[in-house]
């Protein structure tokens, strides 16, 4: 059976502009967004042109989603004090010695973005949570280990550029980096992940392709 069809019409065409225009009060058009296009055009339809989002549950749970952002809270807090630096591997290597330290790190991070202080029903949670970060974190200053020395160049720096449109309008297309590097004469754009990533792509055409499968929004965000 067919699924359920909208046609599209010059109302929703100046819904998107007026939503995805910064001059005209907008915000930017990010890479959800474009992913959100490519995967699903109806739920594309149903959150940005009309609107609608899928309502925020009050939980003590931390959902993926939120393992994400408490990732690079994490992250950000380890290199803050290096941006403009240098990073060397025995740095590194200090900071994968010291898991206690790594450990409070996360339970600040948890306890900020929760907004909570000293919340006995989240220690159990907070526990399992630590546990699976350690292992992200891990990963990430391996990774970044085998890349050192770097310099750090910024961290959640935000990025906009314009995209003009088919009629006369601008549309502003942008979100925020997770950290810039460089190494020698190799500047290099960080995105962390912590879901499904494809390894590799065969062509920036196919991060463009509709219905393709959704491994691949990690490589057009970046």
């Amino acid at each position: 059976s067919l699924g359920e069809v909208v046609e599209r019409i010059d109302q929703h065409n100046e819904q998107l502009f007026r939503r995805f225009s910064v001059d005209r009060g907008g915000r930017l058009l990010s890479p959800s967004a474009i992913n959100t296009w490519l995967s699903c055009r109806m739920k594309f339809y149903y959150r940005y042109v009309c609107g609608l989002k899928e309502p925020e549950g009050i939980t003590d749970e931390i959902d993926p989603a939120l393992l994400g952002t408490i990732l690079h809270e994490v992250m950000k807090r380890f290199y803050s004090g290096h941006r403009g630096k240098n990073v060397t591997a025995g740095e590194i290597d200090e900071i994968l010695s010291d898991r206690k330290s790594i450990v409070k790190m996360t339970s600040a991070a948890i306890s900020e973005i929760f907004n909570r202080e000293g919340d006995p029903e989240m220690a159990g949670n907070e526990l399992i949570v630590n546990e699976v970060l350690m292992v992200y974190i891990g990963r990430i200053l391996e990774a970044d280990r085998a890349h050192a020395t770097f310099t750090v160049i910024d961290l959640e720096s935000p990025v906009r550029f314009n995209i003009e449109s088919g009629k006369d309008m601008i549309i502003t297309a942008g979100g925020k980096i997770d950290r810039v590097d460089r190494k020698g004469s190799v500047t290099r754009i960080v995105d962390y992940k912590t879901g499904t990533i494809a390894v590799s792509i065969t062509s920036l055409g196919d991060l463009f392709k509709d219905d393709r499968k959704k491994d691949a929004d990690g490589w057009l965000q970046t």
